[in-house]
């Protein structure tokens, strides 16, 4: 074998070495891009029992969708003849309001139900148009009913999932 053609064979296998890796070192940064990527995301925590299920990571901000719920199921307890209490929706002095307006409408074989047609939320606070329907026996009637709803925040806990409270309720008089 010649010299020349010796050398030309290294030098087509030191081209071919450098493609090789410069295609192997491309790889190598975009993988581990996707590496990264990948290990920064929400991590999926599955909690084991007699349903898996996909556990939600705990986030500190309230969306409005959850803010609206809130609200709705929180004024059912406050306002609703009958629905049960549940514990962590209302304070203490919304409770004590809620048990005096229960007894007080239950002396007079008065029902209520307040249902919530549109929340406004601002901050801490919020503006709810209700309609309130009061039945005396078979006499039922509805009545609009603007609300105003100061709400705290509190841990998320199991009873309380959305880490509201709801500090104080006024009714909003129309001029």
């Amino acid at each position: 074998m010649r010299f020349t053609t010796a050398w030309a064979k290294t030098l087509a296998q030191n081209i071919s070495l450098k493609f090789a890796t410069l295609v192997l070192m491309i790889l190598t940064i975009t993988l581990g891009l996707t590496t990264v990527k990948l290990s920064l995301r929400e991590p999926l925590v599955v909690e084991r029992g007699c349903i898996s299920k996909m556990a939600l990571v705990g986030n500190a901000e309230r969306t409005p969708t959850e803010i609206e719920s809130f609200i709705k199921d929180a004024l059912a307890i406050r306002f609703n003849t009958g629905a049960s209490l549940t514990a962590g929706y209302l304070s203490p002095e919304e409770e004590s309001v809620r048990v005096t307006d229960q007894r007080e409408l239950s002396q007079r074989s008065i029902a209520q139900k307040v249902l919530v047609n549109s929340v406004k939320a601002v901050g801490a606070n919020a503006t709810v148009d209700c309609d309130r329907l009061i039945s005396v026996g078979n006499i039922r009637s509805a009545f609009p009913f603007m609300l105003t709803v100061q709400l705290a925040t509190t841990t998320r806990t199991e009873s309380n999932p959305y880490g509201l409270i709801v500090n104080k309720v006024s009714v909003v008089k129309k001029d």
